[in-house]
């Protein structure tokens, strides 16, 4: 036979099991609304990631499409516009390659297999192949570019290729938004503790707001309208920091942008 207390105890200890159970089932409640949102926030990424890659793929397509059918039809007449048409080719496929090699290096980086072998060697070597690179592309805006490196090496352990890769990135990026008849300078120099490559232009300048968020993935500051991967840049980061290095950007809008990474020394 129960007592009062006995039910009392039996209850308090039915209610702490119900509190308990109530407790457990709002964890889970709330731990299932994280998945969830977070799922819709990977699918919105997609929609988007998608939508661009699309949006990014078919501007040079239809170019490589359109401008093919046109060469077809004045190889036979010796016509002036070849040359036109050749350059306008081979600008779309270098596009279309950048554009692939960006997603490829993307897939390796979320994979955590992003390949970088160092060695020792001088970044003044890496600056120029990098400016002479894009020399073509900087004389059609008129635009003058130029390296800045003095006599001295730049000794430092990198993947040379990757960093040749990270320069032209910067100067790929100062180039669409340095207007015409701008100047964009590549320069390094070493200090006591690491090497320092920055490439300045004379374009319109980052707001702060910009600059915090310029090296995240898929976002890119807009100009005009156009919407790109905006890729280049954080995988310019990645690779850096791959390095050991670390890379930021400094601007006064209205004066120009600076992108500045280090490298260590060998």
């Amino acid at each position: 036979m129960t007592t009062d207390s006995d039910d009392r105890r039996l209850a308090g200890e039915e209610l702490a099991r119900e509190r308990s159970e109530v407790g457990r089932l709002q964890r889970l409640l709330d731990q299932r609304t994280r998945a969830l949102s977070s799922a819709n926030e990977a699918l919105d990424v997609k929609d988007e990631f998608l939508a661009i890659v699309s949006h990014d793929l078919r501007n040079p397509l239809n170019a490589i499409a359109l401008n093919t059918q046109l060469l077809e039809r004045l190889v036979s007449a010796g016509d002036p516009r070849l040359v036109r048409i050749s350059r306008s080719l081979e600008s779309s496929i270098v596009q279309m390659q950048r554009i692939i090699s960006d997603l490829l290096d993307l897939a390796a980086i979320e994979a955590g297999k992003l390949s970088v072998q160092l060695q020792p060697g001088d970044a003044r070597s890496a600056i120029e192949e990098a400016v002479e690179a894009s020399r073509s592309v900087s004389a059609e805006k008129s635009i003058a570019l130029d390296a800045g490196i003095g006599p001295d090496p730049l000794l430092a352990s990198f993947d040379p290729g990757r960093i040749v890769q990270v320069l032209e990135n910067l100067i790929h990026n100062a180039l669409k938004f340095t207007p015409n008849r701008g100047r964009i300078s590549v320069e390094g120099r070493s200090t006591d503790r690491v090497v320092e490559i920055r490439v300045r232009d004379t374009g319109p300048g980052l707001q702060p707001e910009e600059i915090s968020v310029i090296f995240d993935r898929f976002r890119q500051v807009e100009k005009r309208g156009r919407r790109a991967l905006g890729l280049g840049l954080y995988i310019s980061r990645s690779i850096v920091e791959s390095h050991g290095g670390r890379i930021w950007a400094e601007s006064v809008p209205g004066e120009g942008s600076t992108f500045l990474f280090t490298l260590l020394p060998p």
